[in-house]
């Protein structure tokens, strides 16, 4: 990853990234997996994706269940995203594109997710009665509804334009 698609990520995203491969190296993995990722998103304190998956019933006790301490690793290298993971960040940077999102968050995340179809993530919304269509909706509501929120650029040159009618003594 370049560091201008970085950029792009929110603080919660990158630090969700970074846990992920800890916890993937701790338990001795080769390479990140979704269900790290997942993992990772609910111990993402403050972050969206943390909250929906919340609201939806998902518990880390829940997933840590698809968590197994692998063999691969050789713990002295730091794990690489798998493909899989990979792809989840791909599905996530085309919906904060699609959406016009100002960065890629953990919401997006949490639908790149979803939307894999991965088996182990499948199991968990299984278990926690809930579905990946249950989630998305969760996640277009929240999308949707932070577009109708004007640009912080916006309003900061609004606010500039305002100060300077207010100190213009010729304002009517």
């Amino acid at each position: 990853m370049s560091a201008n698609i970085l950029d792009q990520f929110s603080t919660h995203l990158k630090q969700t990234i970074a846990k992920s491969i800890s916890l993937a190296a701790s338990e001795s993995y080769s390479d990140v997996h979704p269900v790290h990722l997942l993992v990772a998103l609910l111990d993402e304190n403050g972050s969206i994706g943390k909250e929906i998956l919340h609201k939806v019933g998902i518990r880390r006790e829940l997933v840590e269940r698809h968590l197994h301490p692998s063999k691969t690793g050789d713990g002295q290298i730091l794990p690489a995203l798998n493909d899989a993971s990979k792809h989840v960040l791909e599905k996530a940077m085309l919906l904060a594109y699609r959406t016009k999102s100002q960065h890629v968050g953990t919401e997006h995340l949490l639908f790149g997710l979803v939307d894999m179809k991965d088996a182990a993530i499948a199991d968990i919304l299984l278990s926690a009665k809930s579905s990946p269509e249950a989630v998305q909706e969760q996640i277009v509501t929240i999308l949707e509804s932070a577009q109708s929120f004007p640009d912080m650029e916006d309003i900061a040159e609004i606010m500039e334009r305002f100060e300077e009618d207010i100190d213009d003594p010729h304002h009517d």
